[in-house]
């Protein structure tokens, strides 16, 4: 016992993947078209990368003048992802003189409350309103990350409309059971095109492949 305390491993802080990744889907699932989402200072500042797309406000301007545009925002662009035609892609330099193209990979550091205005300036056209999640689909049910994420969406009672897809029937009644009400289980294949399509999957606004088989994940 004295070799796995603190002292004997020499280890002070004890890290769960399920539960990093569970919080990394989640923010995901709160910041609609981030590609990546990071936490830091105890969750008050976030480190976010989105695809810039034509006409957002923030894209074909320089780094220097997006304080000037947008004034109340305080974010720091800390590197750009640039894909070439000819070249490699690469992390291109990143100064004030840089200009957001379209197309380029942005990575921001931002205050998490201005988060939303940062993606909304790197991704959506004037007047185009904000993209909202409110009905997902998780196609394997069988892991303990999709469980945990599942109770953790649902926490925000009305939020999110939850559907599962896992082929155990077994695991379908445990999940259920140990379930909020708000979460709907259904049992078949994940790889099942036609159950999918009768749930609706064309009309969800985030989908999650989260079985234990990749090769039906990426399918």
């Amino acid at each position: 016992s004295a070799l796995l305390s603190r002292e004997g491993f020499a280890v002070d802080h004890i890290l769960c993947p399920e539960d990093s990744l569970v919080r990394y889907i989640a923010k995901l699932v709160e910041y609609p078209g981030a590609l990546q989402v990071r936490e830091f200072a105890g969750g008050r500042a976030c480190l976010v990368s989105a695809r810039a797309r034509a006409g957002a406000p923030a894209v074909g301007m320089e780094i220097r003048h997006l304080r000037e545009k947008m004034p109340e925002v305080a974010v720091r662009i800390v590197a750009i992802y640039r894909r070439f035609a000819d070249e490699p892609d690469r992390f291109v330099p990143c100064d004030g003189t840089t200009r957001i193209e379209p197309g380029d990979e942005v990575f921001a550091l931002a205050g998490v409350q201005r988060v939303p205005q940062v993606l909304a300036a790197l991704r959506l056209r004037a007047g185009q309103p904000r993209r909202v999640v409110k009905r997902i689909m998780m196609a394997g049910g069988g892991g303990v990350v999709s469980e945990r994420l599942a109770r953790a969406l649902a926490a925000e009672q009305g939020r999110f409309h939850i559907k599962i897809v896992e082929p155990g029937g077994e695991r379908c009644v445990a999940l259920a059971s140990s379930l909020p009400e708000e979460v709907l289980v259904l049992q078949g294949e994940t790889s099942d095109e036609e159950l999918l399509a009768e749930e609706g999957v064309e009309e969800v606004d985030f989908f999650l492949a989260l079985s234990d088989d990749d090769e039906n994940n990426i399918m």
